[in-house]
């Protein structure tokens, strides 16, 4: 990614500990680049339901919104349930 950085004391990077390949590759490039260039790092999470018990009902809510059903083979989900309130 190209990118233009005034002053790399006001950028930080977000990273996002969600457990999937995708986001791990990511955060360790992010990393890297924090560290060549002596910028900050920010962990942040996205979050979309409140408990991390709340995920199937969140699957629910997904259902209604596009139209499918839970049992169906391939319906819209997110790749890991990470996606709650975090402390």
């Amino acid at each position: 990614a190209n990118f233009f950085v005034a002053n790399k004391h006001r950028v930080w990077l977000e990273v996002q500990p969600h457990d999937h390949k995708e986001q791990k590759i990511y955060n360790q490039w992010l990393l890297d680049l924090a560290r060549e260039n002596d910028m900050k790092i920010v962990a942040t999470n996205d979050v979309h339901y409140i408990n991390k018990d709340d995920e199937r009902m969140h699957k629910v809510l997904l259902c209604i919104q596009t139209g499918s059903k839970i049992t169906d083979e391939s319906p819209l989900e997110f790749k890991t349930s990470e996606f709650y309130l975090k402390t």
